[in-house]
């Protein structure tokens, strides 16, 4: 990868705030980010699909993730947000040269995330079962 790692965009210009602020988008880390949340996101897509598959759900993704339980939508996301950004922080996608690992890790990583923190914070509303459905023997 090209780009320049936020340590290296410290370096370039300590005296100016915006100079490093403009900066921040373009350099490596964000670009891993942006990457864990694009996976982080297909893995939310595919909790979805594991809940509606175990008849955990019914109804398409708009309906799991908007309408039926906002609040745990919402805390999924600030669950990939702050997992994304703490994995970043520990530096696990440069070695300690300052070299990129890859983006084979970057996505399966930010995929797990997704999908971890999915299945575990958003617990959605299941259908309510009618009385003929609790008496019918299985």
């Amino acid at each position: 990868m090209t780009s320049a790692t936020i340590q290296q965009l410290k370096a370039a210009q300590p005296e100016s705030l915006w100079y490093f602020l403009t900066q921040i988008p373009a350099s490596t880390e964000a670009q891993i980010w942006y990457a864990l949340m694009i996976a982080g996101i297909a893995g939310i897509l595919t909790s979805y699909v594991i809940k509606w598959a175990q008849k955990q759900i019914e109804g398409n993704p708009f309906e799991y993730l908007f309408a039926q339980n906002v609040r745990g939508t919402v805390l999924s996301l600030i669950w990939l947000v702050a997992s994304t950004a703490g994995s970043i922080s520990l530096g696990g996608y440069l070695t300690p040269g300052g070299e990129f690992i890859g983006w084979g890790k970057v996505l399966f990583d930010g995929w797990v995330l997704g999908t971890g923190g999915d299945l575990g914070l958003n617990k959605a509303l299941r259908p309510v079962w009618t009385v003929a459905e609790r008496e019918k023997p299985t």
